[in-house]
């Protein structure tokens, strides 16, 4: 790997470690030392390291590292998403401004690019200058242009979540910050977006493909989180249980397929053992929490189908959350899969393992949170309005605010939960309304 690779390398690694951890935190100083480190070498050789985005590829010196930007496709984003195309870094760059620089990009900006110039300068950082994307609103993007927008971000958490299951499959060296950042990148990228997460398109197969389904659930997992208020470090432990949560049959095959002798788990465990096992070598890095989740997961919570094992505690409210939001994205898969789009028929079906398979309190809150009728869902009103979910009512699940988006007129909003003879008559199945979503 040349100096210019490892520079990169570096750098995306610092910005990954920053989204994770505080800045004081041993892990980010460790990387901002390798970072730093490397900077000072490159300015024995050379006056300027300028770092640049040419359409969604890294560049350097120009050349363009087409494998690192396959790989690095969530930090293109970052980058693009403050209008970023070119960072460049001077001779004489202390590691205080390259600490203040990482904490500025941060923060999402919408300033000019002399603005951003002008405000690194005021932050006491001479030695590092940004240009910017011009007109990079997304307010002003037409409804194609989101799509795409979230299509391309689709796909880079497709491409970052496949990428650590593939080196964890073969044993392959895997950082775990690479796999807390995947975590924290589809909390910030998708969290509240969970329809558009299951749309027909992609839910077009009989069995849910297990990187789709298990972001998915790792998504619906961390949402449900954090609307429980748990810390940002906590939400990227359930995101990594959750991406794990799944894994069981493709090592299955695997593992039977080379060794016939394979003393295997119990049937109804072998989900569990194997998700678990795959993260046990990690365990001083990540934390027993994801661990705890990916076996967790796929234990009822009475445990009474094991009563010839040791009496064991319920499992963990974090494993709940996984469990009971694993279950849900199969029971909306199915409905998409058969044009029969109920959520709250997916509920129902949950409510009726509460106590068995779910904690009551958990699936309450789960419950209380997603709704029977989830944002952005659109539905039929008993009087043939069609409407779209806006907000849930955490006291009346069923009975969610919704705006009304046909008969055509000014922006209406109707809290259900005070309309006496108005109620849902059914969800519109996502493809086939005519009526345009709302954002």
């Amino acid at each position: 790997m040349n100096l210019n690779e490892q520079l990169l390398q570096a750098f995306i690694q610092v910005i990954q470690s920053a989204k994770i951890y505080s800045l004081n935190h041993p892990q980010f100083a460790a990387v901002i030392n390798q970072l730093w480190n490397s900077l000072t070498t490159y300015f024995s050789q050379k006056d300027k390291f300028i770092l640049g985005l040419v359409d969604q590829e890294l560049c350097l010196e120009n050349q363009i590292f087409f494998d690192l930007s396959a790989k690095a496709s969530s930090f293109v984003q970052f980058l693009k998403e403050r209008g970023i195309e070119k960072i460049e870094f001077s001779a004489g760059l202390t590691l205080k401004e390259l600490e203040t620089f990482v904490t500025f990009l941060l923060n999402p900006q919408s300033k000019t690019e002399k603005d951003l110039n002008h405000q690194l300068k005021l932050l006491g950082v001479e030695h590092i200058q940004v240009g910017k994307l011009k007109a990079s609103f997304t307010s002003s993007l037409s409804p194609m242009e989101k799509k795409a927008k979230f299509d391309s971000r689709y796909e880079a958490a497709l491409h970052l979540a496949t990428s650590g299951f593939e080196k964890i499959m073969i044993r392959q060296e895997l950082k775990m910050v690479d796999l807390q950042f995947t975590a924290l990148t589809l909390l910030e990228s998708f969290s509240g977006n969970y329809l558009d997460l299951i749309s027909p398109s992609r839910s077009n197969q009989e069995t849910p493909s297990s990187t789709p389904h298990v972001i998915n659930v790792a998504v619906l997992s961390m949402y449900i989180g954090s609307q429980l208020g748990w810390p940002k470090k906590v939400l990227i432990d359930l995101g990594v249980g959750a991406l794990f949560h799944d894994l069981a049959l493709l090592v299955e095959k695997k593992l039977l397929s080379k060794h016939k002798n394979f003393s295997a788990p119990p049937p109804d465990l072998l989900p569990a053992y194997y998700g678990a096992s795959l993260l046990i070598p990690y365990l001083s890095e990540l934390g027993p929490l994801p661990l705890v989740i990916a076996f967790e997961s796929h234990l009822p919570y009475n445990l009474q189908a094991y009563p010839d094992r040791p009496p064991l505690r319920p499992p963990h409210p974090a494993s709940q959350i996984v469990a009971i939001s694993d279950a849900y994205d199969s029971l909306i898969h199915d409905q998409l899969v058969h044009n029969k789009f109920a959520p709250s028929k997916a509920i129902s079906k949950l409510l009726h393992e509460k106590g068995k398979k779910y904690d009551p309190f958990i699936l309450e809150k789960f419950v209380e949170i997603i709704g029977y009728w989830p944002l952005g869902c659109r539905i039929k009103l008993s009087n043939g309005w069609i409407a779209q979910v806006t907000k849930i009512n955490s006291q009346f699940p069923a009975k969610p605010v919704v705006e009304i988006i046909h008969p055509p007129g000014p922006t209406r909003y109707l809290d259900l939960s005070q309309e006496k003879k108005l109620s849902i008559k059914l969800a519109l199945y996502p493809a086939q309304s005519d009526f345009p979503q709302k954002h």
